[in-house]
């Protein structure tokens, strides 16, 4: 009996646009463990957080090179004698990364910040020292 899945029991659930949402069919689909980021962008600067609870401080990293930004974390199951049954578990243990790429950012002047999960990265732009408009003869 422990290698039952349980369904949905909504009688909604057997809609064909639900049908691969259902959990009978979770095994069957890959699923990338991975985490949330939102960008804003101002004048001076790009804003990025990441949604990184349950971390730690000491297992993230974040690099910037040729503009492209990667946030990495790790989280590593507890070593313990005897190993845990689970029947149902979607804690995720191992490595996460995500690499966004911006143009015309000061690498050197990145700030990063870890609090409440949360990470958060304010990026530098550059101070644009081409002009492009180009006089009509």
């Amino acid at each position: 009996m422990s290698n039952l899945i349980r369904r949905n029991s909504s009688p909604f659930s057997l809609s064909p646009f639900n049908l691969f949402s259902d959990d009978f069919f979770r095994p069957l689909i890959p699923e990338t463990q991975n985490f949330k980021v939102n960008i804003q962008e101002n004048d001076n600067a790009y804003l990025l957080t990441a949604e990184l609870p349950g971390y730690d401080k000491e297992n993230l990293q974040v690099s910037i090179k040729d503009g492209v930004v990667t946030v990495s974390a790790e989280k590593s199951e507890e070593k313990s004698v005897e190993k845990p049954q689970y029947v149902h578990r979607e804690s995720y243990t191992g490595k996460v990364s995500r690499q966004i790429y911006f143009e015309n950012i000061d690498e050197a002047n990145a700030e990063a910040k870890y609090e409440n999960g949360i990470l958060a990265l304010k990026i530098p732009k550059k101070a644009s020292t081409v002009d492009n408009t180009i006089d009509i003869q």
